[in-house]
């Protein structure tokens, strides 16, 4: 998540990062950790709010490895309610942050002839978040290239298959995708 790993390898691995305007969403104020990615890229964005199916903001659990909790697994009520509150290793089980609904911010943002990489590491979020692009005509149309650390559906299969296989059903959305005409892989 910090600038030393996924766009570091981007800039370093696609011949033409220079050409590309880099955008990070984070949750949790890592920004210093983007300062060196000019270098990399033709522009760098970094917004601080959840890429998410709406903009209504959505109800975290966890801190490090944070994780949506919307609709109905979400809590009634949350440690912290202003949304702009950080968590702190120590802080609430559940606060509240900020989104985006990441299909109109492509959108808007990009056309169909872009070249758009996407690159997802939100702690089971991607089941939610892809079925609203697809929903939202953004996979295939918008959408090149998706980088993505898939979770189980159900956590307790991890459990079963150890964090380093990866699950069946992964498997198929990967394979679903690209059939949809997206190069979508794996990243760990």
């Amino acid at each position: 998540r910090q600038f030393q790993g996924s766009p570091l390898w981007l800039g370093k691995h696609y011949t033409e990062a220079k050409t590309f305007d880099f955008v990070a969403f984070e949750l949790l104020d890592l920004q210093d950790g983007y300062k060196d990615a000019g270098s990399y890229f033709k522009s760098v964005r970094y917004i601080q709010k959840a890429g998410w199916t709406h903009d209504k903001g959505v109800k975290i659990s966890g801190v490090r490895m944070a994780k949506v909790v919307d609709g109905e697994e979400a809590p009634t009520t949350v440690d912290s309610t202003d949304g702009g509150e950080q968590p702190t290793k120590k802080g609430p089980t559940f606060w509240n942050a900020p989104s985006v609904d990441l299909a109109a911010f492509i959108r808007q943002e990009a056309t169909p002839e872009d070249f758009v990489v996407m690159k997802l590491d939100i702690e089971g979020g991607e089941w939610p978040l892809l079925q609203h692009l697809v929903n939202e005509g953004i996979i295939p149309y918008y959408i090149d290239e998706i980088m993505m650390e898939c979770h189980a559906k159900d956590p307790n299969t991890y459990s079963l298959l150890g964090f380093k296989l990866l699950p069946p059903e992964c498997m198929d959305l990967i394979t679903d995708l690209r059939e949809m005409g997206v190069y979508a892989h794996r990243w760990v």
